[in-house]
């Protein structure tokens, strides 16, 4: 009579099998599943869901005119300059209104600029009501730059003198195609808004 247990028969033949694999596949399982709701969840909460708290992109247009010349210029006789000096060259205004004036400019004042001009050959200096005015002046001061003065009062337009400049051009030579015009301001233009239906 043999001592053997049969195998499967209380027998331990084979190994028992191990659960560790299984248990570190669960915790991977569950980590994922972790990561993937913590990301979902953050998604949602930069985003808004995508609904409520998100910003729509602005629709809104917008383009730059190209400058144009006011069909009314006027004429020299019609335009009244207040003449300033900006340098520190002595009589320079003086100078400068005297040639105006026998272009036939008004001119209602000569001095100086409260600040040096420190470029260029002149600044042009207008309310926007003179903008036709200016562009005459400007087209007897070649290379000069028009400058808006929104706070400009009185009714002239105001020629300040830069270190560049050489003198006045003469009625022949002035032409108000060549002034070099300001940038327009953007026009811009809002989609139209959706009625809403009543319920």
């Amino acid at each position: 009579m043999t001592m053997m247990t049969p195998m499967g028969q209380g027998g331990r033949m084979y190994p028992r099998s191990r659960r560790w694999p299984r248990v570190l596949a669960v915790l991977l399982v569950v980590a994922l599943l972790a990561a993937a709701g913590a990301g979902i969840w953050w998604w949602l909460s930069r985003d808004g869901g995508g609904t409520e708290t998100s910003q729509p992109k602005s629709t809104k247009t917008c383009r730059t005119p190209a400058p144009v010349i006011p069909k009314d210029i006027p004429n020299p006789s019609k335009v009244e300059v207040d003449v300033a000096n900006g340098t520190d060259r002595g009589g320079l205004a003086i100078e400068t209104a005297d040639s105006l004036s026998t272009r036939g400019f008004s001119v209602v004042g000569i001095g100086n600029t409260d600040q040096q001009v420190k470029a260029g050959v002149a600044q042009v200096r207008y309310a926007a009501a003179q903008y036709a005015e200016a562009i005459r002046l400007a087209s007897y001061v070649p290379g000069s730059d028009l400058v808006a003065a929104p706070k400009l009062k009185g009714g002239s337009v105001e020629l300040w003198l830069g270190p560049d400049f050489v003198g006045i051009a003469t009625t022949k030579q002035a032409d108000v195609t060549t002034v070099a015009l300001p940038t327009p301001e953007p026009i811009c233009k809002k989609p139209p808004t959706k009625e809403r239906t009543p319920s």
